[in-house]
């Protein structure tokens, strides 16, 4: 049988946490369906170094090439310019080589590159475009709309961005709030049936229910004793997520459970998740703090009885689909979340695991807390939610019927 040859251009790495959770797992998927794969992404050193190695016995004996380029670092425009320069040369030297079907292109920077190559060689390309790209780097004050320079490039990705929804063959959108948006504002250039949404999804036989005395063991790791109650968030801190809120939450949580825990899983950054807890008056023993390889994620989240996250109120987050979502729910968990965010209305209209703060001040979070508290507890509900909307196969599955749609299956 005729393999498929899909050019896959990723800026993420997939030795990055992104890279591992939302580009491997689909990757694996269509394979199956005689799919062949080389995937172009900018590694970053450190999690190179570390997570090579598993990433190739992942990929083994898979139709799978991988091209990994080194991501120089830095916050300047020269280090953004080189891995652009980086991408862009290597894209160009594959398709002199070989011949491919179709080119999937993750996030703006490489769906530009697509869209040229596109152009150039007349081959077709997907738009995975996983937000607005552009006002997200305003609303999370990376760019700032009074300097000359900020705002130029602002309204060159603005346009680039109509020119990428009108070019592609195929745009993928995070969200079906999104979704409704592009279809009221950019009609012209795109029509709802050349979107598909696909949020982001979770490995729910990973991310499973507790087992026998799972729960405990976690619990006993952590110094945690079975009776108290515990919130966890797992996940980066800073620009979107909102820690000082969610710590605040915490206090509300702490009037009625004094002895309560908040486990706060991240890689990065625990210097200033102490700092917050000290800052807001709460003592070592009423919280924790961990970092955890993904294959690790499931234990910490099993010594939770709810989970937590708040994700800062902007434009740009309509687009927005947190994977924890997926894997809190995915693992039984209640989960606490701001309103307004994505499609997080929607879902908690239709199940009551998930529970929404409307305003983050003292007066939302005591509300949700008494909604928390009276909720039948119900690990099963969580986790049908989760496989319904949140299921690795159902992603694969709508990405394999866009392929098939653009290839003619």
């Amino acid at each position: 049988t005729y393999l498929n040859n899909i050019l896959y251009i990723s800026y993420d790495g997939l030795t990055d946490p992104l890279g591992s959770s939302q580009v491997m797992p689909y990757i694996e998927g269509l394979v199956a369906y005689n799919y062949h794969f080389t995937i172009v992404s900018l590694e970053k050193h450190e999690a190179f170094k570390a997570i090579e190695p598993h990433i190739k016995k992942r990929l083994q004996g898979k139709p799978v090439k991988w091209v990994p380029l080194t991501y120089k670092e830095g916050r300047g425009m020269k280090s953004k310019l080189h891995n652009n320069r980086s991408l862009k040369n290597t894209v160009c030297e594959i398709l002199e080589k070989a011949k491919f079907d179709l080119i999937h292109a993750r996030s703006y920077p490489a769906s530009l590159i697509a869209l040229k190559a596109s152009q150039k060689k007349g081959i077709p390309f997907i738009f995975d475009m996983r937000g607005f790209w552009a006002d997200e780097r305003v609303d999370g004050k990376i760019w700032n709309l009074k300097k000359p320079f900020h705002k130029l490039l602002y309204n060159y990705f603005k346009q680039k961005e109509k020119l990428l929804l009108k070019k592609s063959r195929h745009v993928i959108s995070l969200t079906q709030a999104a979704k409704n948006y592009m279809v009221n504002h950019f009609a012209k250039r795109v029509n709802e049936n050349k979107i598909t949404v696909i949020p982001c999804c979770a490995d729910l036989d990973h991310f499973n229910l507790p087992k026998g005395n799972e729960r405990e063991k976690s619990r006993a790791k952590l110094q945690i004793k079975n009776s108290q109650r515990v919130i966890i968030y797992s996940g980066s801190v800073g620009t979107w997520y909102l820690l000082d809120e969610m710590v605040a939450f915490f206090k509300c949580f702490m009037e009625k459970f004094p002895d309560a825990v908040f486990l706060i899983l991240t890689q990065k950054d625990h210097a200033l998740v102490h700092d917050t807890f000290i800052r807001q008056g709460i003592h070592a023993a009423n919280y924790r703090v961990a970092g955890a390889i993904r294959e690790k994620v499931p234990e910490f989240i099993h010594a939770a009885d709810a989970s937590l996250y708040f994700i800062k109120p902007a434009f740009s987050k309509m687009a927005s689909s947190p994977v924890k979502l997926a894997e809190f729910m995915g693992c039984g968990l209640p989960v606490i979340a701001n309103a307004g965010i994505g499609d997080v209305d929607e879902h908690a209209a239709e199940n009551n695991q998930l529970i929404l703060v409307h305003e983050l001040n003292r007066t939302g979070y005591l509300a949700a807390i008494d909604t928390i508290l009276a909720l039948p507890k119900s690990k099963e509900a969580a986790r049908n939610f989760a496989l319904t909307h949140y299921s690795l196969e159902m992603g694969v599955e709508r990405y394999k019927k866009v392929y098939e749609n653009i290839l003619g299956k």
